[in-house]
């Protein structure tokens, strides 16, 4: 009798109101594990330098840039072998991660 009287009253939907409750937070903090991954994976993407953005390739950077200026004489080309090579390499340890 006691039993039916619990399962009769308003008490006894109090539970289901909960688990409602709880479904809505686990959906909410679902969407928000979501936006974190997403976020996480975006920082786990390599970033590309600032040559690469406003020339579209370190080797066209050379072409447009350095080579022009080279082929004028006006920097000597055995030194910006050796300062190209450094870039290259400055460029794939810092953004190639």
């Amino acid at each position: 009798m006691l039993r039916r009287l619990l399962w009769s009253s308003a008490s006894a939907l109090a539970p289901t109101i909960c688990v409602s409750v709880w479904g809505l937070a686990d959906h909410m903090s679902l969407r928000a594990l979501q936006r974190r991954t997403a976020k996480l994976e975006k920082a786990g993407k390599p970033r590309p330098s600032l040559i690469v953005v406003w020339y579209g390739s370190f080797d066209a950077w050379i072409e447009q840039t350095v080579l022009p200026v080279v082929e004028s004489g006006a920097l000597d080309g055995e030194d910006m072998i050796v300062v190209v090579a450094a870039l290259r390499e400055w460029e794939s340890s810092v953004f190639a991660r």
